[in-house]
């Protein structure tokens, strides 16, 4: 229920029972486009960019689980910084994946680093917004490709983000 199916620029939205109908449309090939109105819980529709629509003039689009991308924020510090000790918010980190075509998936860390989201199979990159570090902290690797296969429970992947060192002059008083 609630999908929007698109062929070309015409549109239908489905009923109930995942049902939509298109009135008087002629035989042939079609952009299709699905627009999912609510969050299904990590279910994504398996579909081509086109359809073609015969003279029986049906059509299924699978819906298939999605693979959950999970990991953390790794967080190596300095360790005669003078704060070393004190825990950091990791909180509100944004997360991307985006595919060949642009098209983009975003979650944002909880205070401990950590993050989830389902998101369909295939090709992405993925990338953690290094911009909140300052100059402060470098992260090792970002922009990374990775492939989420069908049948893929999860993926898990720490993102490590290191606090640059510092010269450190120390010396002894006294004998």
């Amino acid at each position: 229920e609630n999908v929007v199916v698109r062929l070309n620029e015409d549109e239908a939205i489905t009923n109930i029972k995942g049902e939509a109908k298109f009135l008087n449309i002629r035989n042939g090939n079609y952009l299709l486009s699905i627009i999912q109105l609510e969050d299904y819980k990590g279910w994504f529709p398996l579909k081509e960019d086109s359809v073609s629509i015969t003279e029986t003039g049906k059509f299924y689009i699978p819906f298939a689980r999605g693979v959950k991308l999970s990991g953390n924020i790794v967080l190596d510090r300095e360790r005669f910084s003078a704060d070393a000790a004190d825990p950091l918010d990791l909180s509100r980190i944004r997360v991307t994946l985006t595919d060949s075509i642009g098209k983009t998936f975003s979650t944002l860390t909880d205070a401990k680093g950590t993050y989830l989201l389902y998101v369909p199979s295939g090709k992405y990159m993925l990338s953690m917004d290094e911009s909140i570090l300052g100059e402060r902290f470098a992260l090792a690797e970002n922009n990374v490709e990775i492939e989420l296969q069908i049948g893929m429970e999860g993926f898990f992947y720490s993102f490590y983000v290191v606090e640059k060192k510092r010269r450190i002059i120390m010396r002894k008083s006294g004998n």
